[in-house]
């Protein structure tokens, strides 16, 4: 009978190369393996930055949507903030629970691609499929300010933000990237 090779002493680049090559439709429970330590090594691996020329176009974009995702979680974080000043004499606070739900969320997206975690295209997804559904609620709304067509026109450009993720993060090669094969839910 065949010994199992310990694939904890295994390096990372071994490890893809053995998740690559396996037939996982033959050995699964191997595969499994290969994935949890693929998965361990890298929750080890620090985060290193690296020069954007070297990325992949695919790595670009996802450098791209993460640094949109920041800039989302600043605003978020700012009207969470304006809110609860404004609002906290008043008895309606739901926009802030919204902003501090939309503040959450981003954040963990903004982790999960920052850690290329497996459940960060899933949450990509949901996150995005429900902007959307906000985003166009809110431009059937009636405009009554000048401040409200800005705001549509802003709203407008991260619907845009949104669809194209729900395209990207539906693609075999960034699948490939986070490890997820055809895992997700949406």
């Amino acid at each position: 009978m065949e010994r199992m090779p310990d694939y904890s002493k295994y390096t990372l680049e071994e490890l893809f190369d053995v998740r690559d090559h396996i037939d996982k439709d033959k050995y699964p429970e191997i595969y499994d393996i290969i994935l949890s330590e693929i998965s361990k090594k890298e929750a080890q691996k620090p985060v290193r930055m690296q020069p954007v020329e070297t990325l992949s176009p695919i790595e670009k974009r996802i450098l791209w949507i993460r640094r949109t995702y920041f800039i989302l979680i600043l605003i978020s974080s700012a009207l969470l903030i304006i809110s609860c000043f404004l609002l906290s004499s008043k008895t309606d606070l739901s926009f802030s629970y919204e902003s501090l739900i939309t503040v959450i969320a981003y954040s963990l997206v903004y982790y999960g691609l920052l850690r290329r975690k497996p459940w960060a295209i899933n949450l990509v997804l949901i996150v995005s499929a429900l902007s959307i559904i906000l985003g166009m609620v809110y431009i059937f709304i009636p405009i009554s300010r000048v401040i409200d067509l800005v705001g549509k026109e802003v709203n407008m450009f991260f619907l845009l933000f949104f669809m194209f993720q729900i395209y990207f993060f539906r693609r075999d090669e960034v699948k490939k990237l986070f490890m997820t094969g055809n895992t997700d839910i949406i």
